[in-house]
């Protein structure tokens, strides 16, 4: 089954461009309604360029198998909205650098967040030292996570979920993570790990989901 925003060709082009594993994990989706989906109908729009403010992204990063790198951008909108784009890539973080620096400015982001238990800062260090990070002002922010991830974004994701205004602009891959994700998912949730750690680390949601966590 296969939500019903995504145009028949793009499913033909992911078949054909991703692995069998892959393909499964982002297009077919196990739920039987809607009443399964934590996450069901994204609310899609546009990136409102001009009103969004106080802008920050976050970088989950991949390096093999079948997680995704996911880059979620996100700013405030009047009357307590949340303006987010999201984009992922079945490659390494190393071979992405370049595009993540162009949706960056793109953006018009100048922080970014990314935790360090898996790479011990790798990740954050390859940003700061890309040379494409002399010529665009950057603000590095790192953390050590210690909310559990499932807990994390039933939460943090789910507390926030009507609030949040999708850009059009978002990868069809990252809304499907997000809308097939559950409290028993095992991989291919980088996404919405990432867009629930930006709402709680850019303060866009509430502080005291750490504490009930930690």
């Amino acid at each position: 089954q296969v939500l019903d925003f995504i145009k028949p060709e793009e499913i033909e082009k992911a078949r054909k461009s991703q692995t069998g594993p892959m393909f499964t994990c982002n297009y077919e989706l196990s739920y039987e309604n809607t009443e399964d989906r934590i996450f069901a109908d994204p609310h899609m729009g546009r990136w409102e360029r001009g009103r969004v403010k106080n802008i920050s992204a976050h970088i989950d990063a991949a390096y093999n198998g079948v997680d995704t790198c996911a880059l979620t951008i996100a700013g405030e909108l009047p009357d307590n909205k949340i303006n987010m784009v999201g984009f992922v890539w079945h490659k390494h973080i190393k071979d992405i650098i370049p595009e993540v620096f162009y949706k960056l400015e793109q953006y018009d982001v100048h922080r970014v967040y990314a935790e360090t238990n898996s790479d011990k800062g790798y990740t954050l260090h390859m940003l700061e030292e890309h040379p494409l990070a002399k010529s665009y002002p950057l603000y590095f922010e790192e953390y050590t996570e210690t909310m559990n991830k499932q807990l994390k974004i039933a939460s943090v994701l789910k507390d926030k979920w009507e609030s949040i205004l999708f850009s059009e602009d978002t990868d069809v891959d990252y809304i499907l993570q997000c809308t097939d994700w559950s409290e028993e998912t095992k991989y291919c949730d980088d996404a919405p790990d990432s867009a629930a750690s930006l709402l709680l680390h850019a303060g866009f949601a509430i502080h005291d989901w750490m504490g009930l966590y930690g």
